[in-house]
């Protein structure tokens, strides 16, 4: 299995991994073979590649780490989540919070059975939707970094609560500069960064019942150890 740009798969190629959009459904099975028609569609949804089966390559599928219903539940929830809100003052939905320890308890409760912790991270989903996929990988990324180091389930829980949420700051970004295709001015990049800020902001709001722990996650996710990141500097 190899991944192939759009602009690159050719008709009679064979689909190596499902391919889905940011409410579950899925766009194109794994084992179908793509026609222009198909092709085209892809191109129109904004699928940037595909992992296209290739003979010429060992025969083998690697299983995600998570099984497919929980990430499927996991990129709804990220959807719900990181869309709709209005100002840093808004309280979370409490529903999606208790929604949001559901989902995590059960990414847990699967990577505490599984002693290989094989990571899989093939999902493909359209430009549009990145941020949703990106939001739950690093939350699985991050609750297998927890599990080795020996967190019980409590921490895991704040852990994985904070790093599904870690992006809910850019909801509070303008869309035409956290979308822009080309590069960000000085002024513009300025704005991106205040992300890690509205998001502490957001999970640190006195209704939302998310521990402090968490909303230090979305604060600090771009600090770096050399201390060039922010918006602290910290460093060490």
């Amino acid at each position: 299995m190899r991944k192939v740009p759009i602009a690159s798969l050719l008709p009679g190629m064979v689909v190596g991994h499902n391919v889905y959009n940011s409410s579950g459904n899925t766009l194109v099975y794994r084992g179908v073979v793509l026609n222009k028609r198909y092709i085209e569609s892809l191109k129109r949804l904004g699928i940037p590649a595909l992992y296209i089966d290739d003979d010429s390559l060992p025969d083998f599928y690697i299983e995600d780490v998570i099984d497919e219903k929980s990430r499927i539940a996991a990129v709804k929830l990220a959807k719900n989540i990181l869309s709709g809100r209005a100002s840093t003052d808004a309280p979370l939905n409490k529903a999606l919070v208790a929604e949001s320890k559901v989902v995590i308890n059960d990414i847990i409760e699967q990577l505490l059975e599984n002693p290989s912790l094989m990571v899989n991270l093939t999902d493909i989903r359209s430009i549009d939707d990145y941020l949703l996929g990106h939001s739950v990988n690093v939350c699985v990324l991050s609750l297998i970094t927890g599990v080795s180091l020996g967190y019980d389930k409590t921490k895991l829980m704040r852990l994985g609560l904070g790093s599904l949420m870690h992006d809910i700051g850019k909801t509070m970004i303008p869309p035409h500069i956290l979308n822009k295709p080309g590069s960000l001015t000085n002024d513009e990049y300025s704005v991106i960064k205040r992300h890690s800020e509205y998001g502490y902001l957001i999970l640190t709001n006195e209704n939302s019942q998310i521990k402090k722990l968490s909303a230090l996650i979305a604060l600090q996710h771009h600090e770096r150890y050399n201390g060039e990141g922010y918006p602290g500097g910290a460093q060490g």
